[in-house]
This record gives C-alpha cells, sequence and structure tokens, in this order.
C-alpha cells in the first residue's frame, strides 16, 4: 500500500510549520514522539502507514532515525512539506488533539499502545514492526469505537414485527391512519364480565290456609265452539274452565 506521505520528513516539517505559527515550541523528543502515534493513529483508522518510515524502541520513547539524523545536522533552510489532501486533513485533526499535550501524556499514551513496550522488550534499537503497530492501534481504534453493531437483514427492514423484544416476544404495534382508533379498539381483548354474587336459593316456604288441592292447581282452559273469520278461515274460542276470582 502507498504511504499517504511521500516521506517521514513532510511530516517532521508540517509539525514544526504548525507550531511555529502556534508560537509553540518542539523538542526532538517531542516531534518524535508526535510523528510515531501519528503513524499509529493512522494505521488504526485506514490500516495504511500514514509516512514510509521505521521506528525503533529506545529507552526514552520511539525515534525515527531518519528524521533525527536530518534535523541533528543543522538544517537550517527545510523545504515546504508536500501532502496529499488526506494525509493534511488527518494532521489537522491530529494536531487539535494532541498537539499541545505535553511530553509526560504522550509518554503515556506510547505506553500504553504496548508495540513500543512489546518491541522494547526484544532489546534496545530493536524496530516497531509494521504489523505490531498496524495490529496494536488497530485494536486500539476498536475499543475506541466499541462493539460493531450486526447488520440488519434486508428482509427484515421495513418490518418491525420480524424484529424481537429482549424478552422472546413480538413488539405491540399501534395502527396509524384514520381506522386506528377503531383498530385497537377491535384489538382489545374482550371485558371479563361484572362479577355476580350468588344469591342463596330461597326455601319453598310451605302453604298454608284455607285451600284445597283442587285450588292450588294451575288454570287450564279449553275450546268451547269454533267460529270463523271473515274472510272464511275457522277460529277456535277458548274459555278457562274454572274461573279464578
Amino acid at each position: 500500500m502507498i504511504p499517504a506521505a511521500r516521506s517521514p520528513i513532510d511530516i517532521a516539517f508540517w509539525f514544526l510549520e504548525r507550531a511555529g505559527q502556534e508560537g509553540a515550541s518542539v523538542t526532538l523528543k517531542r516531534l518524535l514522539s508526535l510523528m510515531y502515534l501519528a503513524q499509529g493513529e493512522f494505521f488504526g483508522k485506514t490500516g495504511n502507514k500514514l509516512m514510509p518510515a521505521c521506528f525503533v524502541a529506545m529507552r526514552e520513547g520511539p525515534i525515527e532515525p531518519t528524521t533525527r539524523l536530518v534535523l541533528e545536522s543543522g538544517l537550517q533552510n527545510p523545504w515546504a512539506p508536500e501532502l496529499s489532501g488526506q494525509a493534511l486533513a488527518f494532521l489537522a485533526d491530529f494536531w487539535l488533539r494532541l498537539g499541545a499535550l505535553p511530553q509526560p501524556a504522550l509518554d503515556r499514551l506510547i505506553g500504553a499502545d504496548g508495540a513500543w513496550t512489546e518491541t522494547l522488550g526484544l532489546g534496545e534499537g530493536s524496530e516497531i514492526t509494521d504489523d505490531v503497530m498496524r495490529q496494536a492501534y488497530i485494536r486500539q481504534e476498536q475499543r475506541r469505537r466499541g462493539p460493531a453493531m450486526a447488520p440488519v437483514p434486508q428482509a427484515a427492514r421495513g418490518n418491525p414485527l420480524s424484529a424481537l423484544r429482549l424478552d422472546g416476544e413480538r413488539p405491540q404495534m399501534r395502527p396509524q391512519g384514520p381506522g386506528a382508533m377503531a383498530a385497537q379498539a377491535f384489538a382489545r381483548p374482550p371485558a371479563a364480565p361484572p362479577a355476580t354474587t350468588a344469591v342463596p336459593e330461597r326455601k319453598r316456604e310451605e302453604i298454608t290456609g284455607p285451600f284445597s288441592d283442587e285450588d292450588l292447581k294451575p288454570a287450564s282452559f279449553a275450546p268451547a265452539d269454533l267460529g270463523f273469520t271473515a274472510d272464511g278461515r275457522p277460529i277456535a274460542r277458548w274459555k278457562p274452565r274454572r274461573r279464578v276470582e
């Protein structure tokens, strides 16, 4: 993969130029720390190198030997850095977040990435390889962003009823539109009938009095004669056998 910048010297000159615009002083150790962290963050965000640089692990921190040799040589007239749009956008955001941090804070960030300490354990002056830096800062970026959400299947999009709640039940959807109230009323479960109080069966009272068995029988009716209507239809005329007084 092609790095975003043509050389680490361009990155170093960009940091020096930006610090000069803000009236800030940058030591060589601070400059190398910023370059190392910028390389790592770019690995974490893109998986690619910001610059074609080689960082080695020293006890005082990671260094980029070529940049240190150039700056220690006393270069008086540095050239204007040539950077791609991607590199410029990244460096501007990086400077806003880390440009004003003191050196102890930068040291803590370097010590927490795992790449420098792991390589230093192999011996001072060992190269911090691209794979070690890439894996360390990709893990760091994943922790910063949090767990990725699983994509929603296409079949489930636009169908809210296909999603299950955490308790395993489907969510209750409220109908929308002009008939929403009627639909909600129709969807409600039928109301339970009101509770009734059982009425105790009353004991049949004994009937006493001056009545005979014939008096207690229900009145019956029998036909008396047969008549006809105006259109000739027969009709029976009924009368009780016994008049009830």
